[in-house]
């Protein structure tokens, strides 16, 4: 037999060779080892570059917290939630998120279970200081009525976290917790507001009373003007 034929079949057999059956010709493999969600921590470093916060400018009801929650009691709760809300409220999509950006692992029935039973997506608002960063005229409305845009927003908080429902006694007694403190709150903003307004006239306030109670926009804007001149003259004289 020629050396030629015999290079040939010994060349055909190898190219038969199961590699199988000999597992030490194997590259292994190298995968890196996912870390519980739970480990993350608020310094953790990203794999690679973590892209910006999708929804920087929302709020919605996430004061819950349940102790067994890997999610509520992570530092990574609020970009979760954001995640979740940006990738169309579907948790595998989430999971994959923090899978490739921390190497970390979490289930999607327990993002599933925390977005629906742990914060109200239900009503989600834009934040007002940027809803309003470029409308000076309607911004103009709450200067100097701090007291009163804080009540507002303590008042709305309430009646969100007075909307949800759980189940355990536990959670009913934090979530009694929270409503007992939002209202201690409200009852000393208000009691802060009506001493103050007992010794000085808060002319501005006047003025966006009499705003409230205008008919036409022309009138309205009229006041808006005096508002924000009188603002203005104030900051000049402190300056």
């Amino acid at each position: 037999m020629s050396k030629s034929k015999e290079d040939s079949q010994e060349l055909s057999q190898i190219t038969k060779l199961d590699l199988k059956e000999h597992a030490g010709l194997l590259v292994p493999e190298t995968t890196p080892a996912l870390i519980p969600f739970r480990d993350l921590k608020a310094d953790s470093v990203p794999i690679i570059p973590l892209p910006d916060d999708p929804c920087p400018d929302i709020f919605y009801p996430n004061n819950y917290v349940e102790n067994r929650c890997v999610i509520c009691n992570s530092p990574w709760r609020v970009r979760l939630e954001h995640e979740f809300i940006a990738q169309g409220r579907k948790p595998n999509r989430v999971r994959s998120f923090f899978e490739k950006y921390f190497g970390a692992k979490i289930t999607w029935e327990s993002i599933a279970t925390h977005m629906t039973h742990h914060c109200d997506l239900s009503k989600i608002q834009q934040d007002g200081q940027l809803y309003y960063q470029h409308r000076e005229d309607d911004l103009s409305l709450y200067k100097f009525r701090e007291d009163d845009l804080a009540l507002i927003a303590l008042t709305d908080q309430l009646y969100e976290m007075k909307s949800l429902s759980v189940k355990s006694a536990d959670s009913k007694m934090k979530l009694a917790s929270v409503i007992t403190s939002l209202s201690k709150q409200i009852a000393q903003i208000k009691k802060d507001r009506d001493a103050a307004g007992s010794q000085n006239i808060n002319f501005f306030k006047v003025l966006m009373d009499i705003h409230d109670k205008l008919m036409h926009e022309e009138d309205k804007k009229i006041v808006r003007d005096v508002v924000k001149e009188l603002r203005e003259q104030l900051m000049k004289e402190s300056a």
